[in-house]
């Protein structure tokens, strides 16, 4: 059941693998997805965006998160000044 989770530089569980997929930003957070829904948390496992979210794009010029909940998209979150 390919199911992905997080784990530290020491091999610690930051959390169990309950997710489909984990894309890391390189930026110190990583986008989730669960039951086709995605949210944002940072690499030591904090949940910075709710797995809500129907489609999260980001922007890795601007760092900055887009999100939609269908049909329409907002900027959430400046993951560089950390601005929501």
């Amino acid at each position: 059941n390919s199911k992905y989770g997080l784990i530290n530089n020491l091999g610690e569980l930051m959390f169990y693998p309950k997710y489909e997929s984990i894309v890391d930003l390189d930026n110190g957070f990583v986008i989730a997805e669960r039951k086709k829904l995605s949210g944002v948390f940072s690499s030591s496992g904090v949940f910075i965006i709710p797995v809500k979210y129907d489609q999260i794009i980001f922007d890795p010029h601007k760092e900055i998160v887009l999100v939609t909940e269908d049909p329409e998209w907002e900027q959430i979150m400046d993951l560089k000044d950390g601005i929501t």
